[in-house]
């Protein structure tokens, strides 16, 4: 089952990163003066609204608030992200406070840092929250390295760069809908040129920009003299963004959403792919379709990627093989074994999920027990979550332990908490996996699967496990139409990261199959 929470996560990502904006429940937000209000389009199509205001704070501070509403839809399933930030800075431009809340079809999870300085450093202490009813859980955090902009000073930055005509310009900022790593945005005049607003023609600029945090993705934006977005595009390759200015009633009226599944889905060339669920080795040549260079491929659990040229990645796959990595440093901190708000492990009901586990197993005696641990986790994980359904964008692994409702993006990061609530590390891995597409035949579509590690000879193995897609047979590792993109812990604001390396390939990817058995 491919899912629609992965592309939710690259594209909101992508739209968020962009614009810096964000979203409220299903709610009807209060006008308020000043504000302003987009339309976010994808391919033409309305997917969702944004709006964003600056006003004063207690004390002379500045308070940038965005909201955003994002809605796909596949096969008559909908799943909408819906998203709140907030940014406090003082009239000076020093960070005091950022927020983000986020909600895809369940409880709201919130995040706040508070930005701390001190006599001997500086440090920022985060509150992760599940729910309003949840115990917070609070760290300690570094205060992020570099020279970064807050929201207001990135403003300002900006319109001066306009008002001088600079040919190119780029700043660093930390954006709360991404997480403390300060993110590079890079701007290159285009033309000047007219752009329509609700309010009519306005002077504005073209600029092509990029942001680190979406690497293969180009933008294209327009900025009035204000320094104030009038359309933001961003094109995937296969896909088009577009985020233009509207005005709050027109940006609120009904709509519907797009189906943009079918659109990721990638029918390979080459050699047919038989009994996919069984196959145990197999040769992958990964292109984009427009031609243009490859993003790196790793070499991680069963696969090795070796890259044929700039545009070119064989990926050969084998079941069951493992990939061996430096272990973490002595006295590190072991991010593989850490809580973070989408992978929980010391949560109450990730806890029942793995006592409930453990009966089983204890229950079954030796029935299974030959199946390496990781596999039995998978196993039981693929039970658990009961109500596969598409209408889960973006759930945690604790919501995913309360609800046991979801795609594969909530098997794996569940069965990642289960793995290390029981002490094992572990990691999801992002890619693709071969499936039966709408019209029955084979097509390799958007997945999420876990990755387990356990220690061999002082280095650290790392082997697949899929809780969604269980492969035939008992031996372990996972079937070889899996191609990993890209691996994550998912800690604190590495979800658009592990994500936004995908972004150049949604809807423009070619898979050849050379070898399959």
């Amino acid at each position: 089952m491919t899912t629609l929470g992965m592309l939710l996560r690259v594209l909101t990502a992508a739209s968020v990163l962009f614009l810096r904006s964000d979203c409220r429940g299903g709610e009807i937000p209060e006008a308020k003066p000043g504000e302003r209000w987009y339309i976010v389009e994808i391919d033409g199509r309305q997917a969702g609204w944004s709006r964003s205001v600056e006003e004063a704070g207690p004390g002379g501070s500045l308070v940038s608030r965005t909201e955003m509403d994002f809605t796909m839809e596949r096969m008559g399933q909908r799943a909408a992200v819906r998203m709140r930030s907030e940014f406090v800075e003082t009239a000076t431009g020093e960070p005091v406070r950022m927020s983000s809340a986020q909600s895809s079809g369940g409880a709201e999870t919130t995040q706040t840092w508070t930005f701390i300085p001190g006599i001997a450093g500086y440090e920022v202490r985060l509150e992760s929250r599940q729910g309003p009813d949840a115990e917070p859980v609070v760290t300690t955090l570094e205060w992020p390295g570099g020279e970064w902009l807050t929201p207001g000073k990135a403003r300002e930055f900006v319109k001066r760069e306009l008002a001088a005509g600079s040919p190119s310009f780029a700043y660093e900022t930390v954006d709360p809908t991404v997480g403390l790593a300060p993110v590079r945005i890079e701007y290159r005049r285009v033309e000047r040129t007219q752009a329509q607003t609700p309010a009519g023609p306005v002077n504005a600029t073209e600029l092509e920009v990029r942001n680190s945090a979406v690497p293969g993705a180009t933008g294209r934006d327009t900025l009035d003299d204000a320094g104030e977005i009038v359309r933001s595009e961003m094109d995937f390759g296969g896909l088009k963004m577009v985020i233009r200015a509207s005005d709050r009633a027109t940006a609120l009226k009904p709509f519907a959403p797009p189906e943009l599944m079918a659109r990721t889905l990638v029918t390979p060339e080459g050699k047919a792919i038989e009994r996919p669920r069984a196959l145990r080795r197999a040769v992958y040549v990964l292109s984009r379709a427009d031609g243009g260079a490859m993003p790196d491929v790793p070499s991680v659990g069963g696969q090795r990627a070796e890259r044929l040229d700039a545009g070119r990645v064989r990926v050969t796959v084998e079941r069951g093989r493992v990939s061996l990595e430096d272990p973490p440093a002595a006295g590190a901190e072991d991010a593989a074994l850490g809580r973070s708000l989408m992978i929980d492990p010391q949560d109450a009901a990730v806890g029942r999920a793995v006592e409930l586990m453990e009966s089983q197993l204890k229950a079954a005696g030796d029935v299974g027990a030959a199946r390496a641990p990781e596999r039995r986790a998978a196993d039981f994980v693929g039970d658990y979550v009961a109500d596969d359904t598409l209408d889960v964008g973006l759930a945690t692994a604790v919501e995913t332990a309360r609800t046991r409702r979801g795609d594969c993006t909530e098997h794996a990061v569940l069965l990642a908490a289960v793995l290390r609530a029981r002490g094992v590390g572990a990691r999801v891995a992002s890619g693709l996996v071969y499936v039966t597409g709408p019209d029955g035949r084979g097509v390799f579509g958007f997945h999420m699967w876990t990755q387990a590690r356990s220690l061999d000879n002082g280095r650290a193995r790392w082997i697949d496990c899929d809780a969604a897609i269980i492969p035939e047979g008992d031996e372990p590792g996972v079937d070889a139409t899996h191609i990993a993109l890209g691996v994550s812990v998912l800690g604190e604001g590495d979800v658009v990261g592990a994500m936004g390396g995908l972004a150049a390939l949604l809807g423009n990817l070619k898979i050849q199959v050379e070898h399959a058995e």
